[in-house]
C-alpha cells in the first residue's frame, strides 16, 4: 500500500512519508491526510481521507476505493475550503 501512495508524491502540493500522504498546497492552511484503511481478513485496499482545519481539526473524513479517487476528494476538498 504505501507504494500506492508514493505516486502521490509526484503531484503538486503532496507529501509522502511512510503510510501517511499529505494535500497541503498552502503551508498553513487546511490540508488532507490520506491513509490506508487496515481491515484484518480483507484484501481490498480503501483510503482513509481526512480534511484537516488550519487549527488541526478534521472537518469531515471520506473513504476512497483507490488512490486516485483518494487523490481527487482530496485535491477537491481543500481547493474549496480555500478559496
Amino acid at each position: 500500500m504505501a507504494d500506492d501512495l508514493a505516486a502521490l508524491a509526484d503531484r503538486p502540493g503532496w507529501t509522502v512519508t511512510d503510510r501517511l500522504a499529505t494535500y497541503q498546497p498552502t503551508p498553513g492552511g487546511w490540508r488532507a491526510d490520506v491513509r490506508p484503511v487496515t481491515q484484518p481478513g480483507r484484501l481490498v485496499a480503501r483510503w482513509h481521507v481526512a480534511v484537516v482545519d488550519p487549527n488541526g481539526r478534521a472537518a469531515f473524513v471520506r473513504i476512497a476505493s483507490g488512490t486516485a479517487e483518494a487523490a481527487r476528494l482530496a485535491e477537491g476538498a481543500v481547493r474549496g475550503r480555500q478559496q
